[in-house]
């Protein structure tokens, strides 16, 4: 996809990319995007940003035209053909990803049919390396890549990757309203936005630091403060990037009282 349509999907979709975010995950639905990747995703997101005109962002967002995205799934087996997800669970995901994208005005299409790839090291451990580079070369181009399988020995999460540029969609996480938003948080990543709390992956921040203490995130960024005005505002820069997103440092998805 070209990469003005990213950044321009990215900074129309920001606020409802950071709500989907800021929920509670229930029955561990968690992103495997990590402080390594998110940073890929935030300076890619930059890059994009500065190549884009402010007039140009501002033109798309007063004609709001419906955009069309076409996506590609690919239903992951074994290296013998097995173990392929229902594919009524993978048109449910199609479905909830234009429920989630509709009232923004942006559609999905199914670029191609359902593809299928027999492949044990992506089946197997969807983080392995071996895995990845089988679903680089099987992309279709120009379209939005999503793998679905079940990663049997690491069925860590769902996530999205920077230097394949491909969607992965855990076949436990894709059920029911959890599902929903488990595709739609990847899609948004796939659209170079990073977490809201950016710098903080994996990291229990209660537990090793208080409600009150900010620190360095993971990677050592400095914290995004509350401020969003004066000399202490850094909301453009760190966090996820935008001011109109609240700081957040609790990766968990546990709040403070």
């Amino acid at each position: 996809m070209q990469i003005f349509n990213k950044i321009v999907y990215g900074l129309l979709f920001t606020p409802m990319f950071s709500f989907a975010q800021q929920q509670p995950h229930h029955n561990h639905q968690f992103c495997g995007v990590n402080g390594h990747m998110n940073q890929a995703i935030k300076e890619k997101m930059f890059l994009e940003r500065s190549s884009v005109s402010m007039d140009a962002i501002e033109e798309l967002q007063s004609r709001r035209a419906a955009i069309n995205i076409p996506i590609t799934f690919t239903n992951l087996g074994d290296g013998e053909g097995n173990g392929y997800t229902d594919i009524d669970k993978i048109l449910d995901v199609f479905c909830a990803l234009n429920d989630g994208y509709g009232n923004m005005n942006v559609h999905f299409h199914m670029k191609f049919p359902i593809r299928y790839l027999d492949n044990s090291n992506a089946f197997l451990d969807a983080f392995d390396t071996g895995g990845g580079t089988a679903m680089s070369f099987f992309k279709r181009p120009n379209s939005l890549n999503a793998y679905v399988g079940p990663s049997s020995n690491n069925p860590a999460a769902s996530f999205y990757s920077p230097s394949g540029d491909y969607v992965f969609l855990l076949n436990s996480q894709i059920d029911g309203l959890n599902g929903g938003k488990t595709t739609r948080h990847e899609v948004g990543h796939f659209f170079s936005l990073p977490h809201t709390f950016s710098g903080w992956e994996g990291t229990d921040v209660i537990s090793e630091y208080g409600c009150d203490t900010l620190v360095p995130g993971l990677l050592g960024f400095v914290p995004e403060y509350v401020e969003r005005t004066g000399d202490n505002a850094n909301c453009g820069f760190a966090g996820d990037g935008f001011c109109d997103t609240e700081a957040d440092y609790y990766s968990n998805r546990v709040h403070c009282s």
